[in-house]
C-alpha cells in the first residue's frame, strides 16, 4: 500500500467522482476543504460546523468557500442542494436517538454521494471511555432506501490513532 494520509486517500476519491458542489458537516477549521479547495479550486464548496471559533479559523485559510455556523440536525439548505455530502469524525458524535435525523438531513441536501469518515461496527456501540459511537451505516443508509454503499476499513498506517485503528472506515453512498 502507497504511504498516503486519509486526507490524500479522500482527495484520490474525489477525483473519480463527477461533481459540482460538496458540503462538508462539522469542516473544523477546514483541513479536508484546504485539500479540496486546492484539487478542486472552481467547485463550489460550503462547510458547515456549530463550532464558531472553527469556522473563523477555517476563513482565514479558505477563500473560495462558504462557510457557516450551523447544526447537522437542521441544515439551512434546500434538498439536493449538493452533489455531494462528507462528514469526517463528526456522526460518532450524534447520540443514538438523534442519528437517524442527522442522517435523513444529510440525504435530503445530497444529489449523488454520501462520504464519511467514521467508526463502523456491525452492531451500534459505544466505545468504552468515550461518547463516541460506532454503527453499521450500510444498514443505517439502507433503511434510507440507500442501497449502494461502500466501506473499506482505513488502515492503521493511514489513521494510526486510537481508536481509528480498531473503528475507522471510509464510508461512500450513492444517492
Amino acid at each position: 500500500m502507497v504511504n498516503r494520509n486519509h486526507r490524500e486517500f479522500l482527495i484520490e476519491n474525489l477525483k473519480r467522482m463527477e461533481f459540482e458542489s460538496l458540503l462538508e458537516i462539522g469542516c473544523g477549521r477546514g483541513e479536508h476543504l484546504t485539500n479540496i479547495e486546492s484539487a478542486f479550486p472552481k467547485k463550489r464548496l460550503v462547510g458547515i460546523d456549530i463550532d464558531k471559533n472553527k469556522i473563523e479559523s477555517a476563513k482565514v485559510c479558505l477563500k473560495n468557500t462558504q462557510l457557516f455556523v450551523k447544526d447537522l440536525l437542521e441544515l439551512p439548505f434546500e434538498d439536493k442542494s449538493f452533489d455531494i455530502v462528507l462528514s469526517s469524525a463528526v456522526l460518532f458524535y450524534i447520540t443514538p436517538e438523534n442519528i437517524r435525523k442527522a442522517l435523513s438531513e444529510m440525504i435530503r441536501v445530497g444529489k449523488n454521494q454520501l462520504i464519511f469518515f467514521e467508526f463502523y461496527s456491525p452492531i451500534e456501540m459505544k466505545i468504552a471511555r468515550e461518547n463516541y459511537y460506532a454503527r453499521d451505516y450500510e444498514a443505517l443508509l439502507r433503511s434510507f432506501g440507500v442501497e449502494n454503499v461502500w466501506k473499506v476499513k482505513i488502515p492503521t498506517e493511514m489513521w494510526p490513532a486510537l481508536p481509528w485503528k480498531d473503528w475507522g472506515y471510509y464510508i461512500e453512498a450513492n444517492l
